[in-house]
């Protein structure tokens, strides 16, 4: 099942792939390599913000939170070192619906007043770069009025943008399913490369925090940001995960790839892929290895499962006998 909707804009339905921007681009293919990527609607910049493009958003909105249990949303826009346009930001909606009526409510008052102070932290600046001072409880708002709210807002800033009269659809704005990375001990939120940018060696190249959310990684520092190799002591589970989908990304693109990424659990999920910095780029003989490490990676998986289902994998199951004993514990 596609996990990834792209929303047209105004009953328009030809944009071409490349007009929603590299985040887009790069959520497609997590989506298309069948990678964990959280679920999402994509609209374009520019909804008008009319009557048909609202109830477009509206109905994809309810179904996403009836079908995933209302869950919270990331709302991510803008593009690093992008001059003139709408800078990186994340912000995190739908805490109402979270608590009332999804999980949220299941976590100790702590827990989510964490969560609303982590909210309202993010829409202040937000709106800041508007000039603007965010509306009145805007953190407990029903989701579709927050994002009506956004739509307006941004809506206004595509059309004061140099050139927006002659833009195509341009940088998409994804309202994803958030992953927590606040879930418990072993969630965790980090970036890194498939390899080291600038040298092109095989090693663990990039950063997480432990116990945080998605966003501002770059302005943590040490003692906090710990270093890509310890994560396979702290989750290996999610640490293996990222290994092996860092060698198909790169036997996918053939070139480096820089991911962001969350563990809610052991549970990975991918946030961003994207081209990043960097210097160096694949050359025959690492691509040459790519393959063999993957058909490699490959071959033990189909032989893992022949051996588990020749061997019999759940406990108790000898000589024909089921162990039923689990059913005690229901």
């Amino acid at each position: 099942m596609k996990r990834i909707n792209l929303l047209d804009w105004q009953g328009k339905s030809t944009a071409k792939r490349g007009d929603w921007g590299p985040k887009v681009e790069g959520l497609l293919d997590l989506d298309a390599l069948k990678l964990p990527v959280p679920e999402a609607c994509v609209f374009p910049l520019q909804f008008s913000g009319s009557d048909q493009d609202l109830a477009r958003l509206s109905q994809e909105l309810v179904s996403l939170q009836k079908r995933l249990g209302w869950p919270m949303f990331s709302l991510r826009c803008g593009e690093k070192n992008n001059r003139g346009t709408l800078p990186e930001t994340v912000l995190n909606l739908g805490l109402a619906e979270y608590v009332s009526r999804g999980k949220g409510a299941e976590h100790p008052s702590s827990y989510r007043n964490r969560l609303g102070q982590v909210c309202g932290d993010h829409v202040q600046a937000f709106f800041s770069f508007f000039g603007k001072t965010p509306p009145e409880n805007f953190i407990w708002l029903p989701l579709l009025s927050q994002c009506q709210i956004l739509v307006a807002t941004l809506g206004r800033f595509f059309d004061r943008a140099p050139g927006a009269e002659n833009s195509t659809l341009g940088c998409g704005v994804v309202l994803q399913r958030m992953v927590l990375g606040t879930y418990d001990q072993r969630s965790l939120t980090g970036m890194c490369y498939t390899r080291n940018p600038y040298t092109g060696e095989r090693m663990d190249y990039g950063h997480y925090l432990l116990n945080r959310q998605g966003m501002s990684l770059g302005g943590i520092h040490a003692p906090e940001q710990l270093d890509l190799a310890t994560m396979q002591h702290h989750n290996p589970k999610a640490y293996a995960s990222l290994k092996e989908a860092c060698c198909l990304l790169e036997t996918h693109y053939r070139d480096i790839r820089c991911l962001e990424y969350t563990a809610e659990g052991e549970d990975l999920y991918f946030l961003q892929n994207t081209v990043g910095n960097r210097t160096y780029r694949l050359q025959p003989a690492d691509l040459q290895n790519l393959e063999r490490e993957l058909l490699a990676s490959q071959r033990d998986e189909v032989l893992g499962r022949k051996e588990s289902n020749s061997s019999g994998s759940k406990p108790g199951e000898q000589s024909g006998t089921r162990d039923e004993s689990w059913k005690e514990d229901v």
